[in-house]
């Protein structure tokens, strides 16, 4: 039987699959369509107007490089939201750092998960290392399980910027307290579908991509939650690991209270500690 003309049963699974890989949201991703930054601020003499295609929006939460003012909106929404919590949980400042903001047509900076580990435990911006890391093996192997493409999922990846890669990037970029490259909502729905394909291909093989893909189009908001979150998680995690009076088991459960409270509040499960890693 051709899978156009399937049992209804195997459409069910299909139209089940995001709930599947994600959990079905009940709420929007972001509350709000697009919206530029409420405020603009004059650009500082030291820092260069375009970095790597993107125009610089210098907003009193952060160093935004994005492609337009509605990504640079958005951007500046999540980080402020972090800049919240911190203000609300331990009465400090985040401080202004800088966000890279990657979109469907940019190139990714990284494309391997060697790259990304090596990025992400780099002493220069790790003080303390989580209780339990996973090896580049074992997240390949995850995905190899799931049928996930290691070159789709390092395209929606919120990453940190340690200094040596912000200047590989762009020379003549000032130091700031934190820096990440992070998914617009655009690309993080792009490749949170694409994510889907893989997965529904791995476990009904006889499914057609172009099938596949038009059904998850109509979550992508779902299946984009999960990228989405994330950045808010790297600035805070490299803001933590800044903490100079917290000890090691102090920043490592600040990371996994803010992990958690995060999941939850955006209705997504929430792992073991062991698969959390810190």
């Amino acid at each position: 039987m051709s899978i156009q003309r399937c049992d209804p049963m195997h459409q069910i699974r299909l139209q089940r699959i995001a709930a599947l890989l994600f959990v079905a949201s009940i709420t929007c991703v972001s509350g709000c369509g697009p919206q530029p930054p409420k405020v603009v601020l004059d650009r500082p003499a030291e820092f260069p107007a375009a970095l790597d295609g993107r125009q610089l929006f210098h907003t009193p939460n952060a160093y935004i490089y994005a492609h337009d003012e509605l990504e640079a909106g958005e951007a500046d929404r999540w980080v402020k939201q972090v800049g919240d919590y911190i203000q609300r949980k331990h009465d400090r400042s985040l401080g202004k750092g800088l966000v890279l903001v990657m979109s469907p047509t940019d190139r990714p900076i990284i494309s391997t998960l060697e790259e990304q580990v090596a990025i992400e435990h780099d002493p220069s911006i790790q003080r303390t290392a989580p209780r339990h890391p996973k090896s580049v093996e074992e997240v390949r192997a995850k995905f190899t399980e799931e049928g996930i493409s290691e070159s789709v999922a390092l395209r929606g990846a919120a990453l940190p910027l340690t200094r040596a890669k912000l200047a590989a990037l762009a020379a003549g970029v000032p130091d700031v307290p934190w820096a990440v490259s992070a998914p617009s909502e655009e690309l993080a729905r792009e490749v949170g579908v694409e994510m889907g394909v893989c997965i529904v291909g791995k476990r009904w093989p006889n499914t057609k991509k172009e099938q596949a893909r038009n059904m998850l189009k109509g979550r992508a908001a779902t299946l984009a939650k999960p990228l989405l979150v994330v950045r808010g998680q790297v600035v805070y995690t490299l803001w933590v690991q800044q903490q100079q009076d917290w000890n090691d088991d102090e920043r490592r459960e600040a990371i996994l209270k803010h992990i958690r409270e995060t999941l939850r509040a955006n209705w997504l499960p929430v792992p073991s500690d062991e698969e959390l890693q810190w």
